[in-house]
């Protein structure tokens, strides 16, 4: 009875320490690195990176610890002028990584009024994008940048949406989606070195 009790006690306590306000405030007191670990319930473990790559460019990227053997699908947001917004789906239907550039652009401060109304899951990837036999899919568009206290958000500058439903890659990063539409990511819970990569770059 005393070991399950203590096993019980033991497994309330990381499923207090996993929650994801617990781990907000754990990343945002005791963070350390640029980079940010993630473990996931389905054993996945992702790694968030903001990192100045030099004056006026800012790289950010969310990857997958554990790659895939296989070729991704790439779902790429470009505007012709620099690397694409690219988000790599791999053969389990997983997201391999997200990745973007600011170049020559900078984070507006802006309270932001989007409106969560639900989650998507990886399912959306067939559904919306349908990756199918089709490694590159391209979209045009362009983006806005915005900050909001620890919260990076990148958006379609063409949204007009204020009602988002988001996909967690991460419980502190998603992408977010208007209706079954991509329109961006946000990543949270945004680390004092984190800002000094953002400070370095001159990105905001």
């Amino acid at each position: 009875m005393r070991v399950g009790a203590l096993e019980c006690v033991v497994k309330l306590y990381w499923k207090v320490m996993e929650h994801p306000l617990i781990r907000r405030w754990r990343y945002l007191v005791h963070g350390v690195r640029v980079d940010i670990l993630e473990h996931m319930e389905n054993g996945d473990k992702y790694i968030r990176k903001i990192e100045s790559m030099g004056e006026g460019l800012l790289f950010f990227e969310i990857s997958i610890k554990e790659k895939s053997v296989g070729q991704n699908c790439h779902i790429l947001y470009e505007n012709g002028k620099k690397p694409p917004l690219d988000i790599a789906i791999n053969g389990n239907n997983k997201i391999e990584y997200v990745s973007y550039f600011l170049q020559d652009e900078k984070l507006e401060h802006r309270k932001i009024e989007l409106e969560n109304i639900g989650e998507y899951n990886e399912n959306v990837f067939s559904e919306v994008f349908n990756p199918k036999d089709n490694y590159y899919i391209s979209y045009n568009c362009d983006f806005n940048y915005w900050i909001d206290g620890d919260i990076i958000w990148v958006v379609r500058s063409d949204n007009s949406c204020n009602k988002i439903k988001e996909l967690h890659v991460t419980s502190l990063d998603s992408l977010i989606f208007a209706g079954d539409e991509f329109i961006g990511f946000k990543l949270d819970a945004i680390r004092e070195n984190e800002k000094d990569e953002i400070i370095r770059s001159k990105c905001i």
